[in-house]
């Protein structure tokens, strides 16, 4: 199916709400961001098929700035092989519809983008910490971060690559970085309602099963 979905493909949506349609993506009707606003506004879960390359990292692009939580399964997937790819590590056995070498491109024509989600995935480490801290206690331990008070620093979609435990390669072999206390996404129900908690305290994010382990608990 394409976009904008007709009445007839809408009514399949409306009583299969838990199927994930494929969705191509050709820019006949909609741009990216109104792609994604479309989908959004939906709450349709779904893939999306591209016939071209550029269209697909394009629409990636598009999707990491996005301050609109959907869910697209087969792109989540692409950007856990490209941040991974960022950082030197090639995943092996992991489905993604992504080459090598559109990896390389992407991160090449979009280094502020990459490197801002790096620097949000290692601050992750430091949220995960203070999770562990004691809610009297946070400000405290929190006061010497510096930071970042800003809801648009990288798109919302961020939170939807905590699920994948493949993204604990992320954090075996990266240098993390400095880490920073993203105010807004740390404490504020910016995620469709929901807090950042929401979607890191799940079984698949290694992440929080790892900070014990550094705490040497």
């Amino acid at each position: 199916m394409k976009l904008p979905l007709t009445d007839e493909e809408l009514l399949e949506f409306v009583e299969n709400q838990d199927k994930v349609f494929d969705i191509e993506i050709t820019n006949d009707e909609f741009d990216n961001k109104t792609s994604l606003i479309y989908i959004s506004n939906l709450n349709i879960k779904c893939n999306c098929l591209f016939n071209d390359s550029n269209k697909k990292l394009d629409f990636i692009k598009e999707y990491l700035l996005s301050n609109r939580i959907v869910s697209i399964e087969n792109v989540e997937k692409m950007v856990i092989k490209i941040i991974l790819y960022s950082i030197g590590y090639k995943l092996k056995d992991f489905e993604a519809d992504i080459t090598e070498e559109e990896c390389e491109k992407f991160i090449k024509d979009n280094e502020e983008l990459v490197s801002k989600l790096q620097t949000f995935l290692d601050s992750l480490v430091i949220y995960g910490i203070s999770t562990y801290v004691q809610e009297d206690k946070k400000k405290d331990f929190m006061k010497d971060i510096e930071i970042i008070d800003d809801a648009e620093y990288i798109g919302l979609n961020v939170v939807n690559l905590l699920k994948y435990q493949e993204l604990s390669f992320y954090y075996v072999f990266r240098d993390i970085g400095e880490q920073y206390n993203f105010v807004k996404q740390f404490n504020d129900y910016i995620f469709d309602g929901k807090n950042l908690f929401y979607y890191f305290n799940n079984d698949n994010n290694m992440l929080i099963k790892m900070i014990p382990l550094m705490l040497g608990e």
